[in-house]
């Protein structure tokens, strides 16, 4: 983003929300903090999932084994196996999984005006050659946990103006069968994989980056999803789809 524009977004932001600009980083500092608690969660939960499974068939087949195998030694080398895995278990159960979910209790979200603080706090306190449109907005109320939608919004965003090869996010919303559906349509100067596996992710072929991650638990724990779709070579879009009551 140019300093002209992010001068307008700042000046946007102080007459719609009555913010400073330190007052602007100070919010965007929190939002920072929730969303890497929200990612140490989501992470945690991809880890014992990916480490748990694995060592429980391991676990089951050397089982076996010892059930049919007759030599002491072997059977003692079965037993240490066991033990060893058993003990890596206990582990993923008492520490990876062991972090504690964020509850929150769900309140009627004005999604235009929700989508559009974000959007004017990173425009405001990050330099970004990415160009963040806020496109049509749904009218209304939905039902939501208000600070974990922000996040998430904030983290798909905070991700993408990262992104050296991205030029433009449109993002809008709207509301569609019980549903709200809020698109980030995407154009960049590198392939669709190259814009959306850029940063840390996560190895064995699942290639998220732990900035969706995010987004992705969020609108799992709600009942929603995180859904892409492919435009052309040079543009894709992402969905958060939450299902929703409005007014």
């Amino acid at each position: 983003m140019s300093q002209a524009s992010n001068s307008q977004r700042t000046a946007g932001l102080e007459d719609r929300y009555g913010r400073s600009l330190p007052e602007s980083a100070q919010r965007r500092t929190c939002l920072a903090r929730e969303e890497r608690s929200a990612a140490l969660r989501a992470l945690a939960g991809r880890l014992a999932h990916q480490i748990r499974n694995p060592l429980a068939a391991v676990r089951a087949a050397c089982n076996g084994l010892r059930d049919e195998v007759q030599e002491a030694d072997q059977r003692e080398t079965l037993d240490l196996a066991l033990a060893e895995i058993d003990r890596m278990l206990g582990f993923v159960s008492s520490t990876v999984q062991s972090l504690p979910s964020q509850r929150e209790p769900q309140r009627d979200v004005q999604i235009d005006g929700e989508i559009r603080d974000v959007v004017a706090l990173i425009g405001s306190t990050q330099q970004s050659a990415v160009e963040v449109v806020v496109g049509d907005q749904a009218e209304g109320a939905c039902r939501l946990p208000l600070e974990g939608f922000r996040v998430a919004i904030y983290s798909l965003l905070d991700h993408l103006v990262d992104i050296h090869d991205l030029r433009r996010v449109v993002l809008s919303s709207r509301f569609d069968d019980g549903l709200l559906r809020v698109r980030l349509e995407i154009d960049g100067e590198a392939d669709g994989n190259a814009l959306v596996t850029t940063g840390l992710t996560v190895p064995g072929g699942w290639m998220h980056p732990v900035g969706f991650l995010v987004a992705e638990r969020f609108a799992r724990d709600h009942g929603g999803r995180l859904r892409r779709q492919d435009v052309d070579a040079n543009r894709l879009t992402l969905c958060l789809e939450l299902p929703c009551s409005h007014g």
